[in-house]
């Protein structure tokens, strides 16, 4: 929230109002091993004059109250810096960088967050990857909030966690219909961690 509310305030400046006409914006998350820490930061693709590195650092000090740190280059070739910089909305946090003891806490931190967006004259600018998997192809599991619930005592919810975990290999036809859906709180050894409403998805 600091860093998205910063950046709005950013865009109500004086001078990014009169140099920036519009741009796309995405959140990344990294992680600092060395430091074990989030680095979450944004990407930014502007079509702008150019805004010297200084007083855009000066902008976004008073807008957070701590930073300095930007980077700012000039675009050459548009068809690079948009794929660059694209690829972001796909990829807002690669899970293979951080710790997995750090797993849910990701996921809490971007549940229904809005990752990118776009302003000005890149507004509109559809930022939905498409799927590689057609909708017939893909086979309903069950709801993650059952799985994890269930997870040490049912083998079906056991082998969908392992495979989600990457602990356990991928198993076809394995699901969770033998569990009756509004009962299946009973049996909750925990309170469930992830969204009701997240579902598990594979490929046929």
């Amino acid at each position: 929230d600091y860093l998205t509310k910063s950046f709005n305030k950013l865009r109500k400046r004086k001078l990014i109002r009169e140099r920036i006409a519009g741009g796309a914006w995405f959140v990344q998350n990294t992680w600092n091993w060395e430091t074990s820490q989030h680095h979450p930061h944004l990407h930014l693709l502007l079509d702008s004059v150019y805004i010297d590195k200084k007083d855009l650092a000066s902008e976004w000090f008073k807008c957070t109250g701590n930073s300095y740190i930007i980077d700012i280059r000039e675009i050459y070739n548009t068809s690079n810096a948009v794929k660059e910089v694209a690829r972001y909305s796909a990829t807002p946090c690669d899970l293979r960088e951080f710790p997995k003891d750090r797993y849910l806490e990701i996921y809490d931190a971007c549940f229904n967050r809005k990752m990118c967006g776009s302003w000005g004259t890149l507004k509109g600018i559809s930022f939905k990857p498409k799927s590689m998997i057609e909708p017939e192809d893909k086979i309903e599991m069950a709801s993650g909030a059952m799985v994890f619930a269930m997870r040490n005592e049912d083998d079906n919810a056991r082998a969908i966690w392992l495979m989600c975990t990457g602990h356990g290999p991928v198993i076809q036809g394995v699901d969770m219909d033998h569990i009756v859906r509004e009962g299946y709180e009973e049996h909750m050894n925990s309170p469930p961690k992830f969204h009701p409403q997240i579902r598990f998805n594979f490929a046929a």
